[in-house]
């Protein structure tokens, strides 16, 4: 339990594919991707839980259901024992409104009913009841009559109901009939976009015409900018808007926003409207899909490039650069580097304090001064306040150490060449992938070498995968939990500089089979597949998040002591 709290701090609640589906007529809009002719139209998980729906609106999950949060009247695992297999799994109790979507993730579900209604269930401190006993100890759902029927309406305001909704980790957002955006519940790093960290709906009067519009800002027409799709992730939410442009708020300490800096959005006031830009993916580059995790942003734009930003941990953002982080056009932990674009001349720092030094790749260098700033270290003289870190031949790229929160890096001139600024992400003593990190154009796409396009993507902890319209499926980032299927114990992939996507080995999941859709989180992945059945591979965690008993607490896709994937991976069966 203990371990499973820490990861629920750390890590959030994610839809990966598709959020929810509705359109202005309160229809649902046609799957993202590959469920015409299957008898599901929804594949969702979260750190802890998975969730398929059918076409019919009966919704099944397994993995962790300790918060009521599977609307099935139970508290418990769902998945960790035989009996829980096909008829075993219990349907969740939405009641006789036909559904458009539902999900559940590990302290909470909602879903969205013909007509636009909103209900939620489980946890009542995120579901925006208006509530202000609640708490994560107070729950929708424990006892039968909360459930079907009675599931109680979340209340969006005179005459507003809802097209889309899409729950993170700890909050809602849903899009209205109006094509403007609200969002309740948990408010960690401003992800409710509303200037403040202040939670909304746990507590009397914060909900209906209480709950603001979120605002993203006004079009040429001095009309609020209309919302096409709305991401919400852990601490993060991003809006594609109906022109085609991505706006991100909450946590940006990765440059998971995707703004080039570290810096939260929407947790202070004049942070959104028109001072929240829109992110920079290229010239002219609108964006399709956006997938919206914990600490890295990955999109689909109208080129079909699959673009990935933020915390690049085992090379999960798919670029191969080594860099702890891409996406940041200021320094990631303010470390950053002077070089003339060759990287042969002196490398000027502005006044080293006493405790600093020049640190390159582990090797001690010295300090020393230009006083006639000749780009030659003149020696023991300290009457300049132009301080140089250099090697004995001063020809080696030098780390400039961290500067003060307050101070700029200021590289100058050094024997009569401009020296420019750039990074060293993941602090080896080397130049970072340079401007390929940066956002915009110079924002690397990820090759898989194909003329096929990407249909879906699913990020866990550390890890991604995409799914291709030819059914190829490639998972890159961490190994160390399985979770890429690829039946190999390699650590990583795609953090080195050979580790290219278009050369990874594809998921193997069986003879005549292939994925529709794919869902995953922290460090496992589930496939939708063309026979209607589920198969997941990864680590269970103690959750079931497998859906398989025998699963339990392994590691499934690491090839030991056998292969684990194709025909040897069992499937979920959620009905017989």
């Amino acid at each position: 339990m203990i371990f499973k709290l820490y990861r629920l701090l750390i890590l959030g609640a994610c839809v990966f594919l598709i959020s929810a589906c509705g359109s202005s007529s309160d229809k649902a809009q046609p799957p993202l991707t590959g469920f015409d002719n299957s008898r599901f139209s929804h594949f969702t998980a979260t750190a802890y839980t998975t969730c398929a729906q059918t076409n019919s609106g009966v919704l099944k999950c397994f993995g962790d259901g300790s918060n009521y949060n599977f609307a099935n009247g139970l508290s418990g695992l769902v998945g960790d024992d035989v009996e829980e297999t096909g008829a075993g799994i219990l349907a969740a109790q939405l009641g006789d409104t036909p559904i458009i979507y539902a999900m559940a993730n590990v302290y909470f579900g909602c879903a969205l009913y013909e007509g636009g209604a909103v209900k939620c269930w489980g946890a009542k401190a995120y579901i925006g009841l208006d509530d202000p006993a609640a708490d994560s100890s107070n729950f929708v759902g424990d006892v039968a009559e909360e459930l079907g029927n009675n599931l109680p309406v979340i209340n969006l305001g005179a005459d507003l109901t809802a097209k889309q909704i899409s729950l993170g980790d700890s909050h809602v957002c849903a899009i209205l009939n109006n094509d403007r955006l609200k969002c309740w519940g948990s408010n960690t790093n401003g992800k409710l976009g509303y200037g403040d960290t202040d939670s909304r709906g746990d507590a009397a009067g914060e909900m209906a015409d209480n709950l603001l519009f979120v605002d993203l800002g006004d079009d040429d027409q001095g009309q609020p900018l209309k919302v096409r799709r709305v991401e919400a992730g852990y601490d993060r939410t991003c809006a594609i808007l109906m022109n085609g442009g991505l706006k991100c708020w909450g946590a940006n300490h990765y440059a998971q926003a995707g703004y080039g800096d570290f810096n939260a959005r929407g947790d202070e006031p004049d942070e959104m409207g028109a001072n929240l830009p829109f992110v920079d993916l290229g010239s002219n580059r609108t964006v399709k899909q956006v997938f919206n995790y914990y600490i890295h942003t990955c999109a689909i734009l109208d080129n079909d490039d699959l673009k990935c930003w933020g915390s690049n941990s085992k090379g999960k953002v798919g670029v191969a650069s080594g860099d702890d982080v891409v996406g940041n056009n200021v320094p990631f932990s303010q470390t950053s580097m002077c070089h003339n674009g060759v990287q042969q001349l002196l490398y000027e720092r502005i006044t080293i304090a006493p405790s600093e030094r020049c640190v390159y790749g582990g090797i001690g260098f010295n300090i020393s001064l230009d006083i006639n700033d000749n780009g030659t270290a003149d020696a023991g003289e300290e009457v300049d306040p132009k301080t140089f870190c250099h090697a004995q031949d001063m020809n080696i790229l030098i780390d400039v150490q961290p500067l003060a929160a307050s101070e700029a890096l200021s590289c100058g001139m050094s024997g009569g060449y401009e020296i420019i600024s750039d990074f060293d992400n993941d602090a080896d003593g080397q130049l970072s992938n340079g401007t390929q990190n940066f956002m915009g154009d110079t924002l690397l796409a990820v090759d898989f070498a194909s003329s096929s396009t990407v249909v879906g993507v699913t990020q866990g902890d550390s890890h991604t995968c995409a799914l291709l319209a030819d059914s190829t499926l490639k998972c890159w980032g961490d190994n160390s939990s399985a979770q890429l299927g690829i039946d190999s114990d390699i650590s990583s992939y795609s953090n080195g500089a050979n580790e290219i996507i278009a050369a990874q080995t594809s998921v193997d999941l069986g003879d005549d089979l292939h994925a529709v859709a794919i869902a995953g989180s922290y460090d496992f992945n589930c496939a939708l597949l063309n026979n209607d059945q589920i198969k997941c591979w990864g680590y269970d965690n103690d959750y079931s998040t497998l859906g398989i008993p025998e699963y339990l607490d392994q590691y499934i896709g690491d090839g030991s002591p056998e292969p684990e994937m194709g025909n040897a991976l069992k499937p979920v069966i959620l009905f017989e």
